[in-house]
């Protein structure tokens, strides 16, 4: 069974964007949607961004000698292609492929990436006595025999911790790197298959989550629900009307012994943390009125009407159905609920226009 995320604050190591290919992994361009979605808030470093600069750089200096030498295979031992039309472009590729533009490129829209998608970690740079301390102890992110190349991610992990710590929160730390998930911290939760970090922030929003939110949520607040509808619905009844079953005309004098039950909810729509959710409930309630006394008076055939009638009061006993709309703050990763209530938008459908007189108590 999925399970919520613990925090919507997500660090990205360098391993990653090399193991996800910089741009067109599935998992990375996953991460990216759902921090445009606002689910989670994507952390980084001055110094990540450096080291996948550098990592993209080699990567397409690698990529680039491959290419060469391709074509070079390509022009010496398959030159009799070069008689086929549909292949002039494979060959023209040597004179027409600009390396350095197309480089320039990828390291403009890696930049945009992590401008568009990532908040930045200040270094910490007071962390530097404790790290020169692991260096020496040979403790996480250090690898027995302590090598200098590892200082970097003594200064990310740390600096993180420092902002963690700062801002009283934990953040998913996402690394292929074994020195990275074996670093110990309060504040730092290590993760190397982020496919099960990426199921669970989808199950955290997902429609199936919230519904069970809300379903927790009313089954909690069901006294609060009632007394918002109940003072709503008195409100929204109709002052006076007109009983077609006995031709009587009546005037409202109170509402009282209401009765009102959840039968059903429906979410609507979420928003961030927010829900628009539509509750059905049962209405049964008692109203005291003053009505035309039906045992009094004459009716005129020509006219239609009754006249001379008497008013007698009555209480009567009515039930209905209404449906209502609730925003309903839900408490997720990372969303900050302000007040935690429920708040009546309005009784949509259900309010009776007149009241029937078919029960009544003598």
């Amino acid at each position: 069974m999925s399970k919520e995320i613990l925090t919507n604050k997500v660090f990205l190591d360098t391993s990653i964007f090399v193991k996800e290919n910089f741009f067109v992994g599935s998992k990375l361009r996953a991460f990216f949607k759902h921090q445009e979605e606002e689910n989670i808030i994507l952390l980084t470093s001055s110094i990540i961004r450096n080291e996948c600069h550098s990592n993209l750089d080699k990567g397409l200096a690698e990529s680039n000698s491959t290419l060469n030498k391709l074509m070079n295979d390509l022009n010496q031992k398959a030159k009799v292609f070069k008689n086929i039309d549909a292949l002039n472009s494979i060959f023209d590729l040597r004179h027409t492929f600009d390396f350095d533009n197309e480089k320039k490129k990828l390291k403009d829209k890696l930049d945009k990436n992590f401008d568009d998608f990532f908040e930045e970690v200040d270094v910490d740079k007071n962390k530097l006595s404790k790290i020169l301390d692991d260096y020496f102890a040979e403790n996480p992110p250090f690898k027995m025999g302590g090598k200098k190349s590892e200082f970097p991610d003594a200064i990310i992990l740390n600096s993180l911790e420092t902002w963690c710590e700062v801002n009283g929160i934990k953040v998913y730390v996402v690394s292929d790197d074994p020195d990275w998930n074996s670093f110990s911290s309060d504040y730092l939760i290590p993760i190397k298959e982020y496919d099960k970090l990426l199921d669970q922030i989808s199950f955290t929003y997902s429609a199936e989550n919230i519904n069970d939110k809300i379903k927790n949520l009313i089954y909690e607040s069901k006294g609060e629900i009632i007394i918002a509808v109940k003072d709503a619905f008195v409100n929204s009844l109709p002052t006076s009307g007109f009983d077609a079953y006995r031709w009587i005309e009546y005037e409202v004098e109170s509402i009282d012994q209401i009765e009102i039950e959840i039968i059903d909810h429906s979410l609507l729509s979420s928003y961030d943390n927010t829900a628009e959710v539509e509750i059905l409930l049962n209405v049964k309630f008692r109203a005291k009125v003053s009505c035309e006394d039906d045992d009094t008076g004459w009716f005129d055939k020509e006219t239609g009407e009754y006249y001379g009638r008497e008013y007698i009061k009555r209480e009567i006993t009515n039930e209905c159905h209404i449906t209502s709309n609730f925003e309903i703050e839900i408490e997720l990763p990372g969303k900050e609920v302000l007040s935690g209530e429920f708040e009546l938008v309005e009784i949509t459908n259900g309010i009776p226009k007149n009241l029937s007189f078919e029960t009544e108590y003598a």
